[in-house]
């Protein structure tokens, strides 16, 4: 583990990190227990994940992620 990304997409029900999904917030805190987003539309319908990245020498992979949530901005 390397860090936490948390991602989101208005059109990818399944959104990565690595594959260019928005990401919200940076974890590198495994306590972590929240975090703040800002800037989203009123109204506005997202998915999002958390997913945990492994960075190393050779590059970057996901090693794990949670279920999509879908969310919509109050």
């Amino acid at each position: 583990f390397s860090y936490y990304k948390l991602v989101a997409s208005q059109t990818d029900t399944t959104p990565s990190y690595l594959e260019g999904s928005v990401a919200w917030a940076a974890i590198g805190d495994q306590g972590m227990v929240s975090a703040t987003v800002e800037g989203t539309a009123s109204g506005s319908t997202w998915y999002v994940r958390v997913q945990t990245v492994r960075a190393t020498s050779l590059g970057k992979l996901v090693a794990g992620h949670s279920t999509v949530l879908t969310w919509t901005a109050p």
